[in-house]
């Protein structure tokens, strides 16, 4: 059982599992059905197998390789599942964002959609990370000094991670999120 929580989704795709699938799928599903990390959007991408080992190894390499701090990530990760209205975003990074240190209140925030208020629980590290995500999310290219400040707080390979997370959770999660029609039962 997927430990995501309980969604449905549209159409006739059925959740996949090592046991029902073939070769590097069933390999790779089964990785992570033992490590209590087979969630339903991982089961569901499963029905494409030319996708899902690429789909898996991206998420993968910006969650546990990647160069950007992990509060950093889920932080940027939230803003967006709020700002793409995504209830599965939010249930799955919640619990990674407590663990990687953002407060309850900081989560409040995201929540409520008030991280730009003067008050907002934010560090500067922070607040450079949700004004550069915010500016690639409306369609905007960071300039030099953009990539400088960034380059500065998270070093080049972190500030790459940065952008690749918002292309990532910020343009293909949420397209495939609502082809499935994921939504709380």
């Amino acid at each position: 059982m997927s430990i995501d929580g309980d969604w449905t989704w549209s159409g006739d795709l059925p959740l996949r599992s090592s046991a029902d699938t073939d070769g590097e799928v069933s390999r790779v599903l089964g990785k992570l059905e033992s490590s209590d990390q087979d969630l339903t959007v991982l089961r569901l991408v499963a029905n494409a197998p030319d996708a899902f080992r690429p789909f898996v190894l991206l998420a993968n390499a910006l969650i546990h390789r990647g160069h950007l701090p992990a509060a950093v990530r889920e932080l940027v990760i939230l803003w967006l599942g709020v700002e793409e209205g995504s209830a599965y975003e939010w249930a799955t990074h919640h619990e990674a964002a407590r663990a990687a240190g953002l407060s309850q209140e900081q989560l409040m925030a995201l929540r409520a959609g008030t991280v730009d208020d003067a008050d907002a629980p934010f560090d500067d590290e922070q607040r450079l990370a949700l004004r550069l995500c915010r500016r690639l999310h409306a369609g905007e290219r960071w300039g030099d000094e953009e990539w400088a400040a960034a380059a500065t707080a998270w070093g080049r390979e972190g500030a790459l991670d940065l952008a690749f997370t918002v292309g990532w959770w910020g343009g293909m999660v949420p397209h495939v999120l609502r082809a499935f029609g994921l939504e709380p039962r």
